[in-house]
């Protein structure tokens, strides 16, 4: 059975080499990690105000029923209207929290609907964290960012996270920046958000790109000792992808090498500019022909490599 086409995938029209399921599994990537600081925060203080709500509502049923099981006798004291009065103030509170989570609702429809939307460090640092209990220091994360950051706003916007996806999975000098793309391709595994990837998690994607017979050899590259052919549960978390994804080869013809560019390390020693090589042969237009572009305003870093 012959696969449908798959669509567009960059926004510059740029035919999708990934598939459609691949490419809808980038795009569920993009959709939690942009914002999801300020996002997933929000969500957290609906479930605190949530719990708070469900309280009041509990002891205002109580005080209504001590007010319905008085007898005639006692509900001429003035216990009766201290009650009354406290179900009245309980139901105004009541009120109150949920205009308060209604307004809280709306900004996180907001904030997921956004077309402005972008990846930032705090996005990632939340996402490592909370996910998969990784804690990498913040300048690597912002270099991390800043090495996929085409317009330099500080954050990864839809067309850069498809463009920075897009390199890597064609890129055939081993040398395009890949940081950022090994967390977001494991994540792409990871559809339950469950910390760890099987080997069924990535065998549909593995299928799709190399084809039927070459799944079990590229299972085994990347599950290692853990895959199930090889002794294994079949199981890998993160740590154990990313010390295994983090080395590539790069082809040994047709590099050209960019100048060396002054090197600058900050006061935890992490190296804001690196020296990187592109290979010669002809790339897709605006994807993989880079240029320097020289001192960026408002960067102390070197420079930062464009789209040519």
């Amino acid at each position: 059975m012959m696969q449908p086409n798959p669509p567009p995938f960059l926004a510059g029209g740029t035919e999708n080499l990934l598939g459609a399921t691949e490419g809808k599994d980038v795009k569920r990537v993009f959709n939690y990690l942009a914002g999801c600081h300020k996002r997933e925060n929000r969500k957290k203080v609906i479930e605190k105000k949530k719990l708070e709500l469900a309280e009041i509502v509990d002891r205002k049923e109580e005080a209504a029923f001590e007010i319905k099981a008085s007898s005639p006798a006692t509900s001429a004291t003035s216990e009766t209207p201290m009650t009354r009065k406290m179900v009245q103030d309980l139901t105004n509170e009541a009120k109150a929290l949920e205009a308060e989570i209604d307004g809280l609702q709306s900004e996180v429809r907001d904030l997921e609907t956004d077309p402005s939307r972008r990846v930032e460090a705090r996005d990632m640092d939340y996402a490592l964290k909370t996910l998969y209990g990784r804690v990498i220091p913040r300048k690597q994360l912002e270099f991390m960012i800043w090495e996929v950051d085409e317009n330099l706003d500080g954050g990864v916007d839809w067309e850069e996270f498809e463009l920075m996806y897009f390199r890597n999975m064609t890129d055939q000098s081993g040398l395009e920046p890949f940081g950022m793309f090994n967390i977001v391709q494991f994540m792409t595994y990871d559809n339950d958000m469950t910390g760890r990837i099987a080997e069924d998690d990535t065998m549909a994607t593995l299928y799709l790109r190399y084809g039927k017979d070459h799944v079990e050899s590229q299972i085994n590259k990347l599950f290692g000792h853990h895959a199930k052919s090889n002794g294994g549960m079949g199981v890998l978390e993160l740590e154990d992808y990313l010390s295994t994804v983090s080395v590539r080869k790069p082809r040994k013809t047709g590099i050209v090498s960019e100048p060396d560019p002054p090197k600058k390390n900050d006061d935890e020693g992490f190296m804001l500019a690196e020296y990187r090589q592109y290979p010669a042969q002809p790339r897709p237009p605006g994807v993989a022909t880079l240029r320097a572009c020289g001192p960026c305003p408002g960067k102390s870093d070197w420079h930062h490599f464009q789209p040519g």
